[in-house]
């Protein structure tokens, strides 16, 4: 396998150069001008019939340091543009080699090298949950910096999944009486925050965790084709706070009852984020800690992440145009959470944390009640699945409704889904854009086949 890493520079140096490439050039204006302005201020001052005068080695001087600024600019907008790399094989490494059916391993193999032939950067992990116990594969890198495969312990971030852990949250709290399905979204924010209706009739909470409370989608950040010029601040968003959320509520009408079309709005599953959060008077990752994830032993799902999960990070990354002789370039791309609606798409996971997740409902303990009443049909939508509780629900011929959920976040791909009646599920994550929804589906195909 033949690679050549790039020399790996610290997220905090990155951020300084690139701040670098903007506050340079504009310094070397200022050196440069200096003398000059100097010189037009003591005229000004002295009132010298002269007029101004720099004298020739001050000139010299000040271009020198100007010419020197605008050459560190250039250096550190080189360094921080997309990294080279050698590209290699994509190799499959078993988790847990003892425990695993080679068929199923070797079967994989062949589609996710088809999947990211021309992603040489990425990193796949497959779980799978099956009667037998739970098994993970490891594919391609975990970033540009090494050679490691991402694993079972590999943190990604997973995007849209994460409103399935709100959701779920949601149900456990109507299970504990804290909240009540049919509970407004009025009633847990301050008085002052308009919220809107249609045909009078009021936002709930279920609407939020069913996507159809007729609420937007939150808008992208309109700099981004400019902010691509600084793969660090890529992602980067103007801060938000409960202001920016409030007013953006007070503001905005829906055109429909809610409860009544589908309309995938992330800023409403973020709304019901924050809404619990009100409604028990602490924060999202404190209640997802206390009520989701230890109870069912799943330490590497946060918002915040700990030391341990930033070691295991996968670097998201985005290739660059074209490739000679098998060198390619790719940017890293930095994870930017919102902190004031963590509940839409904050999380990072791994395969093991979200296979424990699947096994939970496959078993149907702990948190037995919340859990299956996620999978409870409550929008039934005409062109396509019906709609759980942070879930998407579809019938099958064998009968077995497939429950699934999928994310994208930055360049990172996230896909979870299962077949109760079947006992099997399937996790794929990926740090790059690649269509893991349809490597998972077929993942499950295999497991339902006779003999698998």
């Amino acid at each position: 396998m033949s690679f050549l890493p790039p020399l790996p520079i610290p997220q905090f140096m990155v951020t300084v150069l690139a701040v670098m490439v903007v506050t340079l050039p504009v310094l070397a204006l200022i050196v440069a001008t200096m003398p000059r302005l100097v010189a037009l201020l003591v005229v000004l001052f002295r009132r010298d019939p002269g007029g101004p005068f720099v004298a020739h080695s001050i000139a010299m001087i000040s271009r020198t340091w100007a010419i020197l600024l605008l050459v560190l600019s250039a250096v550190a907008l080189v360094a921080v543009q997309p990294r080279f790399f050698r590209r290699s094989a994509v190799t499959a490494r078993p988790v847990q080699a003892e425990s695993i059916d080679g068929s199923l391993r070797a079967s994989l193999a062949p589609d996710v090298a088809a999947l990211i032939d021309t992603l040489p950067c990425a990193g796949v992990v497959v779980g799978v949950v099956r009667p037998s116990g739970n098994e993970v594969f490891g594919f391609g890198r975990r970033s540009m910096s090494g050679l490691a495969e991402p694993d079972g312990e590999t943190v990604f971030e997973i995007g849209d999944m994460t409103q399935t852990f709100t959701a779920t949250l949601f149900a456990r709290l109507v299970e504990e009486n804290v909240v009540s399905m049919d509970q407004t979204v009025r009633s847990l924010l301050p008085d002052t925050v308009s919220v809107p209706m249609k045909d009078g009739h009021d936002i709930e909470l279920q609407h939020l965790a069913t996507w159809s409370s007729g609420l937007p989608k939150i808008d992208g950040n309109p700099a981004a084709p400019l902010l691509d010029l600084f793969p660090p601040f890529s992602r980067a968003a103007l801060p938000r706070s409960k202001r920016w959320l409030y007013e953006l509520l007070s503001s905005i009408d829906i055109a429909y009852a809610p409860g009544s079309h589908l309309d995938g709005s992330d800023l409403g599953m973020g709304l019901l984020g924050h809404a619990l959060e009100r409604a028990t008077k602490t924060d999202y990752e404190t209640l997802l800690q206390r009520e989701i994830c230890g109870p069912l032993g799943m330490k590497n799902t946060r918002v915040k992440l700990t030391p341990a999960m930033r070691s295991h990070m996968a670097e998201g990354l985005r290739m660059g145009w074209g490739s000679y002789r098998g060198w390619c370039v790719a940017s890293p791309i930095r994870r930017w959470p919102d902190g004031v609606v963590p509940g839409a798409d904050g999380l990072c996971s791994t395969a093991d944390d979200l296979l424990t997740l699947i096994r939970a409902h496959l078993a149907g303990f702990p948190l037995q009640h919340a859990l299956a009443e996620t999978r409870v049909p409550r929008l039934h939508v005409a062109d396509g699945p019906d709609v759980g509780l942070g879930w998407f629900l579809e019938s099958t011929a064998s009968g077995d409704a497939l429950v699934w959920q999928h994310g994208m976040a930055g360049p990172s791909r996230a896909y979870m889904a299962f077949m109760q009646r079947s006992g099997v599920g399937v996790v794929v994550l990926s740090n790059v854009p690649v269509d893991v929804d349809l490597l998972g589906k077929k993942v499950l195909n295999r497991l339902l086949a006779p003999g698998v």
